[in-house]
């Protein structure tokens, strides 16, 4: 009996460290995976499982307005997250009549799952941070996602249940989820894959990920200020952009295999990056640091952003005061008190 595994398809997170949880934590044979995936999802499961079966599904990542990410933006998209859980009810009951499936594995896709086919959660986000013009339907809203998480049969949580845990309120359960929480500790691909044979020595490494359109207004941000830094200052920009068209401006990258990424993240003497949750994963796994720069709007990020700030484990900065040469000045002053994390 094979396993469907479908993960949520903001930026590349949920998927990217679905792939250590498959293989470090779960430690599933290949040949019994079936991928519901994007098409960018399916390039970067396929680094990986090239021998495993994909289906294509549609994107269903929001694109964030060019502003920030407004009450009225987030009252609209509100509706669109319910629709999306009763489209993949229906994808999953489809999927199932077409394949022979023992278990069903989701990353944070709440309707990924059926009554009649042992359902495994993975999620860090047991409490959910919601914007705080809406911190008065805070608890109506950990309500209803508790809800979902308990629909599942068990939870997998890439963190530890302890003081030094990443991810903070976010992933401390309680007596409202009622089903089997594990904690696997941080997860990242990184961790499985040889580090590339290759001369990297590079003075900044730029990461840039998450749902449009805030990823291209990152992205221009970032353009612009490459100018003023010295010409001899050496960088590398990773797009996060799989499948997409060669890109030929130098310096950037749409994507890199794992093994070329993991390099760069260790030979990079600064990073600067999204706070998503998966891309914090990679570089505390591999000992690194840097400055952070959570989505407008996206108050997960945001709450990280000053969670790791206030450890001092990160510094952090909004997009809309980025200034990569007092970033770069910052980082060469900032002495971290990050925690050696072992894998689990």
């Amino acid at each position: 009996m094979a396993t469907l595994v479908a993960a949520l398809d903001w930026g590349l997170g949920h998927t990217t460290r679905t792939v250590s949880v498959l293989s470090q934590v779960l430690h599933l044979e290949e040949k019994q995976l079936i991928f519901a995936a994007t098409v960018k999802q399916k390039a970067i499961f396929k680094e990986h499982f090239p021998r495993a079966a994909y289906i294509e599904i549609p994107d269903s990542s929001p694109r964030l307005g060019k502003k920030l990410f407004s009450s009225l933006q987030y009252l609209a998209y509100l509706p669109r997250f319910f629709s999306q859980i009763r489209k993949d009810k229906k994808l999953v009951q489809k999927l199932l009549k077409e394949n022979s499936v023992g278990q069903i594995i989701s990353d944070n896709r709440y309707g990924f799952r059926t009554k009649n086919t042992k359902s495994i959660l993975i999620t860090h986000q047991l409490n959910v941070i919601v914007p705080r013009h809406f911190l008065i339907f805070s608890k109506l809203v950990n309500r209803k996602i508790k809800g979902y998480i308990n629909q599942f049969d068990e939870c997998l949580v890439p963190d530890t249940n302890n003081t030094e845990n990443l991810a903070g309120l976010l992933s401390q359960t309680s007596e409202e989820i009622t089903i089997p929480v594990k904690y696997i500790g941080p997860q990242s691909r990184l961790s499985i894959v040889e580090t590339a044979d290759a001369e990297v020595n590079i003075d900044l490494l730029i990461l840039i990920s998450g749902p449009e359109n805030q990823r291209t207004l990152f992205e221009n941000k970032v353009k612009q200020q490459l100018r003023m830094l010295p010409k001899d200052f050496t960088y590398k920009i990773m797009r996060g952009l799989p499948g997409d068209e060669p890109y030929s401006e130098p310096g950037f990258i749409n994507h890199a295999a794992a093994p070329v990424l993991k390099k760069y993240i260790q030979k990079s003497k600064k990073i600067i990056c999204r706070s998503g949750y998966s891309t914090i994963m990679d570089l505390t796994i591999l000992g690194k640091t840097g400055c952070i720069v959570p989505t407008p709007g996206q108050s997960e990020q945001e709450y990280l952003a000053r969670h790791l700030t206030e450890k001092r484990w990160f510094l952090s900065c909004s997009q809309a005061k980025l200034d990569l040469k007092k970033i770069i000045s910052d980082l060469d002053k900032f002495e971290s008190t990050l925690p050696t994390f072992v894998k689990v």
